[in-house]
């Protein structure tokens, strides 16, 4: 198995602040996995379509709406 793109792994670590490591790592790839893409593979080509299934799913971890609130725009602003 090829190593992630540095893209997932970034991708992994913002999050990761919100909602751990596992969680992070098993969110975002069940979100690519939807898109038939693999953490050897995405990048921020990719990244606009994924990020609206993470925005949408990162919901179900963060109850807090400032939390929530500040991780979206985290992401909005993303870069690889």
């Amino acid at each position: 198995m090829a190593a992630p793109t540095p893209f997932f792994q970034k991708l992994t670590e913002l999050l990761s602040s919100y909602i751990g490591p596992e969680k992070s790592l098993g969110l975002v790839s069940r979100q690519i996995a939807s898109l038939k893409l693999a953490p050897e593979t995405l990048t921020a080509a990719n990244y606009p379509t994924v990020m609206v299934r993470l925005v949408t799913a990162v919901g179900l971890y963060i109850q807090d709406p400032a939390q929530k609130k500040d991780l979206t725009d985290k992401l909005n602003a993303f870069k690889a």
